[in-house]
């Protein structure tokens, strides 16, 4: 009889302490998340990837109305001096591509009080194929509500010594691989209707070992009034993606 209620207050005792294992279990799983893609703000870039430095040129006009920052990724090895100069002449003619051309910032400043220009990268990665930079681009004069978003990138081929765009990076076969990779780069960006919308070789993005990245001005084709950055995991895209960027 002490042997039976011995086995039975050893298995109450068993019972409830699976019970609370199984609830403190349940309380520190984490919630499974869609991992297709996220959104990012002005704060991407968490770090400079070994082999690069950032160079920040400050320019300030006399009265001060001006101000404007240029914070570019810079190669460090002296075995990329000549890839490095070509980078930063890409670099610029995206950058003076931008709204603010000379002309607009001259007109602005005559007519305004504070005008603030900032263009920082948002993305820095290289690879022993590829080169990656995506940048945001800050404008705003006096009296905006916000800083004006628009965003440009430079990817470079070190194989083909070329900069590559949208068609030279994926590589679309049919029309099911064209709808498919259009609903993953803008499908959530603003206009819900994407029968409209064509996949070219304006599309801004970067890239890095785990993401694609996708750039969207604000007010620009897909109505997004802010500017933002969509992060799409890579393994979404691997099928897309050309076999020498893989």
């Amino acid at each position: 009889m002490r042997y039976v209620c011995f086995v039975l207050v050893s298995l109450i005792f068993f019972q409830c302490t699976q019970k609370n294992k199984n609830s403190n279990a349940a309380e520190t799983v984490k919630p499974v998340t869609n991992d297709t893609f996220s959104f990012y703000d002005d704060n991407m870039l968490k770090h400079i990837p070994v082999g690069f430095k950032l160079d920040t040129i400050n320019q300030e006009d006399k009265a001060g109305k001006y101000t404007s920052v240029f914070i570019k990724p810079i190669l460090v090895q002296v075995a990329y001096a000549a890839l490095e100069k070509k980078l930063q002449q890409e670099i610029l003619r995206r950058k003076d591509g931008q709204m603010t051309s000379t002309d607009t910032i001259s007109k602005a400043i005559e007519t305004h009080e504070q005008v603030y220009l900032e263009i920082s990268p948002l993305s820095i990665y290289k690879n022993k194929r590829l080169i990656s930079y995506g940048f945001l681009h800050l404008y705003t004069e006096e009296g905006r509500m916000r800083p004006f978003r628009s965003y440009f990138s430079v990817n470079y081929d070190i194989a083909k010594k070329e900069f590559i765009n949208f068609d030279g990076f994926f590589n679309l076969v049919s029309a099911a691989d064209s709808n498919a990779v259009k609903h993953l780069v803008l499908g959530e960006i603003g206009n819900p209707d994407l029968s409209w919308c064509t996949l070219n070789n304006d599309i801004v993005f970067s890239v890095d070992d785990e993401h694609v990245y996708f750039y969207f001005d604000m007010f620009g084709i897909m109505g997004n009034p802010m500017g933002l950055v969509k992060e799409v995991n890579k393994k979404y895209l691997y099928p897309f993606i050309r076999d020498a960027y893989k």
